[in-house]
């Protein structure tokens, strides 16, 4: 599940994508979209979050 928020804390959309390459870049796309990406919370378990910081 990926989130977007403003800066003031306001939800902006939300989605899921695979937990493969192509869903972890089609997440950037996603967060791109939708403006300046100023920050990152990555919550996950094993290497799920390793990988997709790497991008």
């Amino acid at each position: 599940m990926v989130s977007t928020v403003t800066d003031q804390g306001g939800h902006l959309a939300d989605a899921q994508f695979p937990t493969n390459a192509a869903g972890y870049a089609t997440a950037v796309a996603f967060l791109q979209a939708h403006g300046t990406v100023a920050a990152i919370g990555v919550e996950g378990t094993s290497s799920y979050s390793l990988v997709i910081l790497d991008l």
